[in-house]
């Protein structure tokens, strides 16, 4: 079989996986939406209840007790405790009236209600009804939710809402003729109602199934995209490999070339010989450049951002060019300053210190150079300590090589207290280059976190 062939193959099998994978993510996209939409449907309706039409019962012949079986029971009796004979009218019976109203719904309130029942000509209800409004004509007695401005709503309207599984009593006295008995009459009872789904088990399960559908098929959604993305992108990538089998060399030798440009050579090596692997060294005798911009603060609120980034931009190239020509590793830019070190070698009595302060030097020409056709003229200062230190990368991704110490403190204490256009450096930088650079009178100076310090200026 020749090798178009068995790419022809290959490519047709590629096809055909990345059609399936896609079909399944638009499958996944559909039910997630559909869930999503359907759940928020539901916590909606939830919080917000469905009203129910009102309705009305008729009961010929008034219940004793509740009736579990029916969604609403009501009950008015006699206090079989609570009566007496009328001493203003011996015709006439006082009794205390209780009726109570059944909700033996799961998941509906009864939002507003109405009671009335036959009763006989001459009957008379005291003042004082708890828990309803009361009227009644020769032939009825009507009851009702209490309502805003009525004397009898002392607790507030919702407090007379029934809700889910839960009973409201109310009551009066009331005297009526000998023999009345309220079992023997007909009563009528007119509610509304609203569902609230959330006190429904029902519900509650639907919604958590729901809820648990849109979570699985979003993560699959989601995993399903980017493993059509991975596999698009291995197929570019084979198409690539097979018909620019030199560029991709060349983008290899590229990244290699760069990462150089991030660690130093040695790092770089062990990096990609042991990926896994955590890289830390501790070094004897490393020299560290610390340098950043006088008022560079003040300068910034007069610059566009393009106007700043081109600066900075222009500058740092400049510095990192000469880095690579003068042999310099710098660790990273923050903001305006600039971090560089050299020395980084298991050898004490090497030549870190002399190399930087040339670095140093030349960074100053860099400056002055800029300068001359820079629109913004800027001042440096500048920075500089030998000693022992750790040096290691820090990430798996995004990672940095970085230096950490007492050594890299002080060199940071030495630029923010340094004068502009001047190399500030400690007694161990200037005893390892004493005898090719020319330094100041010594000075003292108070460094935070060290005290005095002697220190030396170039």
């Amino acid at each position: 079989m020749s090798d178009n062939t068995a790419n022809s193959g290959k490519n047709n099998v590629l096809t055909l996986n990345l059609q399936n994978r896609n079909a399944r993510r638009h499958f996944w996209q559909t039910l997630s939406a559909s869930a999503a939409g359907m759940l928020l449907i539901l916590l909606i309706v939830s919080f917000t209840g469905i009203k129910q039409p009102d309705k009305t019962l008729v009961i010929d012949k008034a219940y004793s007790q509740n009736d579990s079986s029916k969604p609403v029971s009501i009950t008015f009796l006699r206090n079989a405790e609570k009566h007496w004979v009328d001493d203003a009218d011996p015709d006439r019976t006082g009794a205390q009236y209780d009726g109570v109203i059944f909700n033996n719904m799961h998941s509906t309130v009864i939002t507003d209600w109405q009671f009335s029942i036959a009763i006989p000509n001459g009957c008379s209800v005291d003042p004082g009804p708890w828990n309803g409004t009361f009227s009644h004509t020769d032939t009825t007695l009507n009851v009702r939710k209490p309502r805003e401005g009525d004397k009898e709503n002392i607790h507030g309207t919702d407090f007379y809402t029934v809700t889910p599984m839960k009973t409201l009593g109310f009551g009066c006295i009331m005297y009526t003729p000998h023999g009345y008995e309220p079992l023997e009459q007909q009563l009528v009872f007119k509610y509304s109602s609203i569902v609230r789904p959330l006190t429904n088990l029902v519900f509650d399960l639907v919604l958590a199934l729901l809820a648990v559908i849109l979570i699985i098929s979003t993560t699959i959604m989601i995993l399903e995209g980017k493993l059509l993305r991975v596999e698009e992108e291995n197929r570019r990538l084979e198409t690539t490999v097979r018909e620019r089998t030199k560029e991709l060399e060349e983008e290899k030798n590229r990244s290699e070339s760069l990462l150089l440009n991030i660690l130093p050579e040695e790092i770089a090596s062990e990096l990609t010989a042991h990926p896994d692997r955590t890289i830390a060294k501790q070094y004897p005798n490393v020299t560290v450049l610390f340098t950043d911009i006088v008022d560079f603060t003040r300068m910034s609120t007069d610059m566009s951002a393009e106007e700043l980034v081109t600066m900075l931009n222009s500058m740092f190239t400049m510095f990192d060019e000469r880095a690579k020509k003068e042999g310099i590793e710098k660790i990273k830019t923050i903001g305006d300053a600039y971090m560089a070190a050299s020395g980084l070698t298991q050898d004490r009595d090497n030549d870190g210190a002399k190399k930087m302060m040339c670095f140093a030097g030349g960074l100053l020409e860099d400056v002055r150079v800029f300068n001359e056709t820079s629109p913004v003229k800027v001042k440096i200062r500048l920075g500089i300590n030998s000693g022992p230190l750790i040096a290691g990368v820090i990430g798996k991704t995004k990672f940095i090589y970085d230096i950490w110490g007492d050594t890299v403190n002080v060199a940071s204490r030495m630029e923010s207290t340094g004068q502009p256009m001047k190399i500030h450096v400690t007694e161990s930088t200037k005893e390892q280059t004493e005898s090719v650079f020319h330094y100041s009178k010594e000075s003292e100076i108070e460094v935070k976190g060290k005290g005095k310090m002697t220190t030396y200026f170039v």
